[in-house]
């Protein structure tokens, strides 16, 4: 039997420390990134955030879409002036 590491938010169940999810719910991303979720919403309305799946009235987000996005938010620092 696995061991449950911590309890879902929006479904109040066990997650499997050993599991992988596959998709997160909004609040699930918010965490994982660290970042907010009017950050999220405002790169969404403005066409710039990670993809959306709509289950229902549920919003998630895959994990592969979560990484993608926020690898396109990364940027080189620039040489410093020597």
């Amino acid at each position: 039997m696995t061991r449950a590491s911590k309890i879902d938010e929006d479904t109040a169940r066990p997650i499997a420390s050993n599991v992988s999810k596959l998709a997160y719910s909004i609040n699930d991303a918010v965490s994982i990134s660290g970042l907010s979720r009017t950050f999220i919403y405002r790169a969404w309305r403005v066409g710039k955030g990670p993809k959306r799946i709509k289950a229902g009235k549920r919003t998630l987000i895959s994990d592969e879409s979560l990484r993608a996005w926020l690898r396109s938010l990364e940027y080189s620092e620039p040489p410093e002036n020597s």
